[in-house]
């Protein structure tokens, strides 16, 4: 990871001084962790993820003036869940060991259980560790099952992150991607990389995991 120094003269200060303040010290103040398909649950069932990642910020493009300092990324520890309130529609909540916390729905689009490629999208609300700082995240879950044992999904998303109204805020543009393995107990790798911060500062963000999908249910 990298830590910026910003010229004092430079605008927008408040704007920019969150971003990388989100960079340095949190690696990332919103989950970007994957392991998620486009199929949803089906009406009563349930899954759990858990999952170890490393996320780092390779890259910080900056202003004339500016001062780059290196530091190493960071790993942490994911746990989510997700219930299916219909067959189409699932509710799900999640936490980390960077006090991230988010709720979310997701709502299959394309296909069903059984399909061989299968499309959702949703809407999930974080909090950073009970303070001001929370995100919104709109992602579009993509699925694709070669066999009844592997599934390869891709998942464009969207982040916005503020520290509360009028503070400005970060932008995240990226995509996870990844394999899971298995046909009802799944396991699998995920990356992830994203664009991160403001006008006047950006960062690229990786991250990398390891996980397992364990359902419950009629799936």
């Amino acid at each position: 990871m990298k830590i910026l120094l910003i010229n004092q003269n430079s605008p927008s200060m408040r704007s920019i001084y969150y971003s990388i303040f989100c960079l340095i010290f949190l690696s990332s103040c919103a989950s970007i962790a994957g392991f998620e398909e486009g199929r949803s649950n089906g009406k009563g069932n349930g899954t759990a993820i858990a999952s170890l990642n490393y996320s780092r910020t390779p890259d910080l493009d900056t202003e004339d003036g500016d001062e780059i300092i290196d530091l190493a990324g960071a790993p942490f520890l994911e746990i989510s869940g997700r219930y299916g309130l219909t067959e189409k529609l699932d509710f799900g909540v999640k936490v980390n060991t960077f006090l991230n916390l988010g709720a979310n729905v997701k709502y299959q689009l394309v296909g069903d259980r059984q399909s061989p490629f299968a499309l959702g999208t949703g809407l999930e609300f974080g909090l950073f560790g009970g303070i001001n700082i929370w995100n919104i995240q709109v992602p579009l879950y993509t699925s694709f099952y070669p066999s009844d044992k592997l599934c390869v999904y891709v998942t464009p998303k969207y982040i916005y992150q503020t520290a509360g109204f009028g503070n400005g805020g970060a932008n995240y543009v990226g995509a996870n991607a990844g394999f899971l393995f298995g046909s009802r107990h799944k396991f699998g790798i995920d990356f992830a990389y994203y664009r991160v911060g403001t006008a006047e500062s950006s960062a690229g963000l990786l991250n990398f995991g390891i996980g397992g999908k364990f359902l419950f249910g009629d799936n």
